[in-house]
């Protein structure tokens, strides 16, 4: 176990373990889907599988969206990349921005299950405040994803044009 947790780094951290615990506990405790008890070691495995597919999603879908439609400005990869060996503080930028694209993710995943639920279980109240509260966190990671991306341009952008 011990061995398994060391090769965790940060990026493993948030970007999946964090995002994939709060998605597995979203779906037990809102939508009333109860699992069976696992071992914390299983527990922590789930964790993680299901923050690699909400990572996964949000690297080969909502960051190509954002990119497609320009909604958020985003640097080349080869100036990225040169400005990164030079200052290795826009690798935390970079963790911090794909945990939020992978909140962001989730819960736009989780809203687009949401009318499976309601079609299975019915309207109710608790629901709606599920659905408003999705929104809200919808809203909130997206805006949090393009600013920390935006963080993530200047200092690129700052480092090229000192390089010209």
């Amino acid at each position: 176990m011990d061995a398994l947790l060391a090769k965790l780094n940060s990026y493993h951290i948030l970007s999946s373990l964090f995002p994939g615990a709060i998605f597995y506990n979203i779906l037990n405790i809102f939508l009333n889907i109860t699992f069976i008890e696992l071992s914390f070691i299983t527990e922590i495995c789930i964790f993680y599988f299901v923050g690699i597919i909400f990572n996964r999603l949000g690297s080969l879908l909502t960051e190509n969206v954002c990119k497609k439609t320009k909604i958020i400005d985003f640097v080349k990869y080869e100036d990225y990349i040169k400005a990164v060996n030079k200052d290795n503080t826009i690798y935390s930028f970079v963790e911090t921005a794909n945990m939020y694209r992978t909140f962001l993710t989730g819960f736009i995943t989780l809203l687009i299950l949401l009318p499976g639920y309601i079609y299975k279980n019915g309207l109710s109240i608790h629901i709606l405040t599920i659905s408003i509260a999705l929104i809200f966190f919808i809203v909130l990671f997206f805006y949090s994803y393009k600013k920390q991306v935006g963080y993530i341009t200047k200092r690129v952008k700052n480092y090229i044009n000192e390089v010209n």
